[in-house]
């Protein structure tokens, strides 16, 4: 049964690390040509564009509102093309603001407390640069592909914390924009803006809106994430938060057939929705309006991102709106509260529609949500993320000191025991049943539990994959240093090969090694009560596999599992040698104070004591 429960207990972590392999290091497929694009019409409110059937009670959008041209994506003419957006900036401590004059958007935001690059002094940026603006508002003919409702805007006033922005679309019909910037410095307020769009009807004809998309944003792979794997939209409706990667655009075999899917332009659902964002590694932009919206649709786009200047596949993805009837002589306002900047916990959770669900911390979210707090809490205290994480190992460590020293006890009772169970087994071999019993009496005998050596690695596997979730996704550890690694949100990059190995990637990682030799060495340490084959496999085969698996994961996750190896073996060493004391202890003759033996009741029976059990060296 120990072989059985030891097996158990390794297969599971090693189940827990080919899962994070999987969900991390899955091979980016080659992306589908698409010529999905926004097309721009820029309305110029002249007669010869706009047309108003007077008389009649209603209008088509299609025709009034939202475009001046029935061109739709692929037709053959030509389509005006439309200037380079003019900008209006706004800015508070933390993040600076673009918006353009074509649809009123946000073009560009800069955060002002992170480097674009490692010690450099240009602000990450997000940038739709080709695209629609954030907050642009689009409509889409066909439900597939959107046109950009893009008149062009004028600012009618400016502060420095807001900026109004106004629109004639047509005869009677006015659009007014107006974004507000917070000065507070604490949780999500210096990165909201507040936004609110007014539909007016100045006219005596109803107009049918229909349906309206508002563009979250865009979002391109950090530098840490070339391939994207933590790039996604995610929606909520208030019970679940749904992510949609860039691989689900891909065309995929699935699963020995199961799941099998063509590549896709866009994906689109129905659903009441609360929220919705775009996001990578380390920032999010997240629009939350003021009424549920009825649907969304995500797609992938060609950014050209600043930062490290270059174009990339990034995601987008807009929330749809049923506005229906605008009446003659009313107006309809749409509010929107709109966070973008760095993906902590500690901000997105003050928001009021648990968009802290962002964080993506997993099934295990509670732990990741108490460690991360911890990990932020310790780092204040020592200054350095790199002396937190192991910090905070020592901490989890003395937490589980008296469990997993008890598991290391009984294992080695376990190992000492294999003697006279062997002997049982050869005397009994022909009755397995009396071979039962006497098997579960020695194991009461001598105080033995055979499942006791994979609970330690049962409890240790929930914190395992806490700690990756949140090592992954957390901005803070974004360029934080420790010795020689350079930033711990990703694998340290000492020096490159100069060509790309599967698995271990175009670069030298040391760490993964390190913690591959402290693994192999506790695994050799450590009393097992397996063949020897079976023994070989473990001591070898496993530590040279999840060194492979690990070699790419973020260095702040492989510090914390070999910091964990050398504390494990550290334990090993004092009980093996508390052990041995007892053995010694055991082993002299009593003193002299000590030979006479107590005298004995009349009809009682000295209860004897199990006989003490051999320890290794």
């Amino acid at each position: 049964m120990d072989r059985i429960s030891a097996l158990i207990g390794i297969l599971l972590l090693a189940a827990a690390f080919v899962f994070l392999s999987w969900g991390v290091q899955k091979q980016k497929q080659a992306s589908p040509e698409t010529n999905f694009s926004f097309e721009h019409n820029s309305l110029k409110g002249s007669d010869g564009d706009i047309a108003v059937q007077q008389g009649k009670k209603e209008a088509d959008p299609s025709s009034f509102i939202f475009t001046n041209s029935p061109s739709t994506i692929g037709d053959a003419e030509e389509v005006e093309p439309v200037e380079a957006p003019k900008l209006v900036f706004l800015a508070n401590e933390f993040i600076r603001v673009g918006f353009s004059l074509n649809g009123g958007g946000l073009q560009e935001v800069e955060l002002l407390k992170y480097p674009a690059i490692k010690e450099g002094v240009v602000p990450y940026r997000f940038d739709t640069t080709g695209n629609a603006p954030a907050l642009a508002l689009s409509y889409s003919r066909d439900g597939r592909n959107l046109k950009e409702f893009a008149p062009r805007y004028e600012v009618i006033e400016k502060t420095d914390s807001s900026i109004t922005l106004r629109s004639e679309v047509g005869s009677g019909i006015e659009l007014i924009r107006r974004y507000e910037l917070s000065n507070e410095a604490k949780g999500a307020s210096p990165y909201t803006i507040t936004h609110s769009t007014r539909f007016i009807n100045h006219s005596d004809t109803n107009f049918d809106i229909q349906e309206l998309y508002l563009n979250v944003g865009s979002a391109a792979p950090t530098e840490a994430d070339p391939q994207g794997w933590y790039l996604n939209f995610a929606h909520y409706n208030g019970d679940k938060a749904r992510f949609i990667n860039l691989s689900k655009f891909k065309a995929s075999n699935g699963f020995l057939g199961i799941g099998r899917r063509s590549a896709s332009e866009t994906i689109q659902g129905s659903d009441t929705l609360r929220w919705a964002s775009v996001k990578n590694q380390f920032f999010t932009a997240v629009a939350t309006p003021s009424i549920p919206a009825k649907g969304y649709l995500a797609l992938p786009v060609q950014l050209t991102d600043n930062n490290i200047s270059q174009t990339m596949e990034g995601v987008s993805g807009n929330l749809l709106f049923g506005f229906n009837q605008l009446r003659a002589g009313t107006e309809r306002t749409l509010d929107v509260s709109y966070y973008i900047g760095p993906k902590e916990y500690s901000r997105l959770k003050e928001l009021d529609q648990r968009q802290h669900l962002i964080m993506q911390f997993g099934f295990f979210g509670l732990f990741s949500r108490w460690l991360l707090t911890a990990l932020n809490g310790l780092e204040g205290l020592i200054g350095n993320y790199g002396l937190a994480i192991i910090a905070m190992t020592v901490i989890i460590r003395l937490f589980l000191w008296p469990l997993t020293a008890q598991s290391a006890r009984a294992s080695q009772r376990m190992a000492d025991l294999q003697k006279p169970l062997k002997e049982l087994r050869e005397r009994l071999k022909d009755k397995p049943e009396k071979l039962r019993k006497e098997t579960v009496k020695l194991f009461k005998e001598y105080q033995v539990n055979p499942a006791s050596g994979c609970i330690p690695i049962l409890i240790q596997i929930p914190i395992f994959i806490a700690f990756f979730y949140m090592l992954r996704t957390a901005s803070e550890l974004r360029f934080a240093e420790f010795l020689w690694i350079k930033d711990l949100s990703q694998p340290e990059n000492l020096f490159s090969w100069g060509i790309h190995i599967p698995l271990i990637g175009d670069s030298f990682n040391l760490l993964p090694l390190l913690m591959g030799v402290s693994m192999f060495y506790l695994m050799r340490k450590t009393p097992s009560t397996i063949d020897r084959a079976q023994q070989m496999m473990l001591q070898y085969v496993l530590p040279i596999v999840f060194t492979a698996i690990c070699y790419t994961f973020s260095s702040g996750l492989v510090l914390y599992w070999t910091t964990s190896n050398a504390l494990s073996i550290l334990q090993q060493i004092l009980i093996r040698r508390q052990q041995q004391k007892v053995a010694l202890d055991q082993s002299q003759p009593p003193s002299p104070a000590n030979k006479s033996q107590p005298v004995q009741l009349k009809g009682k029976k000295r209860k004897s004591r199990r006989p003490a059990l051999a320890t290794s060296n």
